[in-house]
């Protein structure tokens, strides 16, 4: 009989005595792994998801399956396999025949995923779109087949296991959706008393079978014990601590991190660590988490995020050990001060609308109190990151698009969604694969056929670019027809499908995301191909503090829905004044020089770019240069272009477009530290240089020589200079 527990009045003790019952169910089917279970249990109510890592033949299907049982929810199981389809576990469309009326409808059909406990077992040997599909709808808890999102049940909880030794053949996950689970539990061989329990009990005939001890409702309650429950300052901070002190660029890593890590965790890592503080605090009757409950998940939280270099390698360091070092030498801070975050609260004031019949001017003035709006409505969901959010506005404003890169659990996918959120803009994710072909993103003719007539038809069905603000993730990963299918659009704002054209609507921007780590297995983007994108955009950790922040306000509030400031019409119409905005000759002339000065091969460039780099910036960064500083002009409400917004947009426009050569690979030199000592060596043009660039734009002089009336062609910047009439002899002035 199932056990109900009203979730308004759950507490800890009562969920704690509530587990003690479901392991003691369990033990019933399994033997041994109390500690897989507990870790599987701590997953499931802090709503995160496990990866179980181990041999074959360790019982990992029948835990799953008794999990099911004793918390009395649906459960499915999917084998996955090298030709497993992404509608094979997600579900599709099927046309249906009304017999009543002889019309033909598309019905859904659920697939496996439509579950509360779903076995993804050996995620890693299907390709990457289908393993997408599955990481897709674990991060949103919905999956969207045929334009149409259909939410998951809830409570969701996927068990993916992976075999740790045979790898020819597989797909392994990368690290942005290894980042997507909880837990990386490892699921060791049983003990010999265990192993002749297991033996004996599978050998004989038995009757045991397992009582539901809990119900859905009584792990929805538990699951917000978790996420309301308070988290002690200490406990926020120390998860912080041992998050930051994995990433060898960090000041606070230890030296054997800066000697053996490739890369350490993301900050989802640190709200990992606290959840999951929590979820171990409650499934031992109390009510707060502590330090100890932070160390007993840095293994299963930690290990798949810390990725060791090849000194490790050949040492034959595993992440597990040095994560048992890291506790160690990473103490916790003992201030119990809490921990504040205000956001910027919204202003009450009206929204300025930008019509058709507003002036420019007078448009231009309203958004700097529209951009104000925009980042305090961002930033209740969203910790730091204003530059990012300025620079990706100032992209769309200007009719260009971005490269974003960052390593996982960055909050990229969520900025962008908040973004398109606030401008009331429709928004598409793809993660983009391996194997994902160009009609995937830019859509498909489909086979149609007229009921009445009988007749065939083909009928165009929009792929997921067909939107305002499109999130390209891990655009590298994705072979390059499909890379150009996507950066075409960018560059025409159009799909050619069969032999028709379709117009993407404006506004219509692409953020595309890259992961700079891993680059085995990718497909760079050629040169031509990253010129298309206005800015490169790098999203660095946040600072101590910000992280603090979010890992304190992320296990525990549900961050209200941004409220939209301006619409996609809006956007359009601050576009069109963008482009009206003028430009002084003074501002003109320092983004074409910058600009110039990136060129090694131009007499005017610096030593430092004649040593360090193989090719400069071409003419469209000119293009983006102003572009973007006018932009950032009409963000701050200004309708003039200084030189310091080229300044401000510089390092995002030129960083990818300067290819440094070996010397600068050599010795560790960046595109962007050369971008800053360019910006600080290029000193604003003089009036003289000014005069001499508007005198060569204007073309050559024409003449008459005064004695003989023989016409001459003399540069412009010759003006007031002594010249000789090859014809006559005569010497003269030259005057314009």
């Amino acid at each position: 009989m199932t056990t109900t527990t009203d979730p308004q009045r759950t507490n800890p003790a009562d969920a704690a005595q509530s587990i003690d019952r479901l392991r003691r169910e369990m033990a019933k089917v399994v033997i041994g792994q109390h500690t897989v279970i507990d870790q599987m249990l701590t997953a499931l109510i802090a709503r995160g998801h496990c990866l179980l890592i181990g041999v074959p033949g360790l019982a990992k299907t029948v835990m799953a399956k008794a999990l099911a049982d004793a918390l009395d929810m649906q459960f499915q199981r999917v084998q996955f396999t090298p030709d497993l389809m992404p509608s094979d576990i997600t579900g599709t469309n099927v046309l249906d025949d009304d017999p009543s009326t002889g019309r033909k409808s598309f019905r859904f059909l659920p697939g496996p995923l439509f579950t509360n406990i779903l076995l993804a077992d050996e995620i890693n040997r299907t390709p990457p779109k289908t393993q997408s599909a599955l990481l897709e709808s674990m991060q949103e808890a919905a999956v969207t087949v045929g334009g149409e999102q259909r939410e998951l049940p809830d409570p969701f909880f996927v068990l993916a296991t992976q075999n740790p030794l045979e790898q020819e053949g597989t797909y392994p996950l990368p690290e942005a959706q290894l980042d997507r689970f909880m837990f990386s539990v490892v699921v060791t061989y049983p003990t010999h008393a265990q192993e002749n329990r297991i033996v004996e009990s599978t050998t004989h005939r038995t009757d045991a079978r397992i009582q539901p001890t809990l119900s859905i409702a009584d792990v929805l309650a538990m699951q917000d014990i978790v996420r309301n429950s308070p988290t002690p300052p200490q406990v926020a901070r120390y998860a912080v601590r041992l998050a930051r002190a994995t990433r060898p660029q960090s000041d606070e890593a230890p030296q054997f991190i800066k000697q053996y890590v490739e890369c350490g965790a993301g900050p989802r890592a640190g709200q990992y660590l606290v959840l999951a503080a929590k979820a171990r605090a409650v499934l031992n009757s109390r009510t707060e988490p502590t330090l100890d409950d932070v160390k007993h998940a840095a293994g299963p939280v930690l290990r798949h995020r810390v990725f060791t270099n090849f000194t490790a390698l050949s040492e034959n360091l595993s992440p597990d050990e040095l994560i048992e070092h890291l506790l160690t030498a990473v103490p916790p801070e003992q201030s119990a001060a809490p921990i504040l975050y205000a956001a910027p609260p919204p202003s009450d004031r009206p929204i300025p609308l930008i019509t058709d019949d507003h002036s420019a001017v007078a448009a231009i003035k309203d958004m700097a109190a529209i951009t104000q709006r925009i980042r305090a409505e961002v930033h209740q969901s969203i910790v730091g990151q204003q530059e990012v959010l300025d620079l990706m506005l100032s992209a769309l404003l200007a009719g260009g698009h971005c490269l974003l890169v960052g390593v996982p659990g960055l909050a990229k996918t969520m900025l962008v969604r908040t973004l398109a959120q606030v401008l009331e803009l429709d928004f598409n994710r793809v993660q983009f694969t391996p194997d994902l072909m160009p009609s995937d993103i830019t859509g498909t003719d489909v086979m149609d056929v007229d009921e009445t007539t009988a007749q065939r038809s083909f009928r165009f069905i929009q792929g997921p670019i067909f939107t305002d603000l499109l999130l390209a993730d891990e655009i590298n990963r994705t072979p390059p027809k499909t890379q150009a299918a996507l950066l075409e659009a960018m560059q025409e704002h159009a799909v050619t499908a069969g032999n028709t054209t379709y117009a993407l609507d404006p506004p219509f921007c692409v953020l595309a995301t890259q992961n700079p780590l891993e680059q085995e297995g990718t497909y760079p983007l050629p040169e031509a191909q990253l010129d298309r994108f206005m800015f490169m955009i790098h999203l660095d950790y946040p600072s101590a503090d910000d992280e603090s922040i979010i890992v304190d306000r992320t296990p525990t509030t549900v961050a209200a829905a941004p409220k939209p400031t301006i619409d996609a019409q809006q956007i359009v119409r601050l576009q069109n004044i963008v482009r009206q905005v003028p430009i002084s000759n003074h501002v003109l002339t320092y983004a074409t020089t910058l600009a110039r000065a990136t060129r090694p091969e131009t007499p005017a460039a610096p030593e430092m770019i004649r040593q360090y780099v193989h090719c400069g910036a071409g003419p469209r960064a000119c293009q983006y240069l102003v572009l973007g500083a006018k932009a950032r002009a009409v963000m701050r409400g200004r309708p003039n272009v200084s030189v310091s917004d080229v300044k401000a947009v510089a390092i995002p426009v030129l960083r990818h477009r300067m290819f440094t050569n070996f010397a600068a690979d050599a010795e560790g030199v960046t595109s962007t530290q050369i971008v800053r000592k360019l910006i600080d060596a290029i000193p604003e043009p003089s009036v003289k240089e000014q005069k001499e660039l508007a005198a060569d734009a204007a073309g050559p002089l024409e003449i008459k020589c005064p004695k003989c009336t023989t016409a001459h062609r003399v540069p412009a910047k010759s003006a007031g200079r002594k010249a000789k009439c090859h014809h006559c002899g005569a010497t003269f002035t030259i005057r314009q």
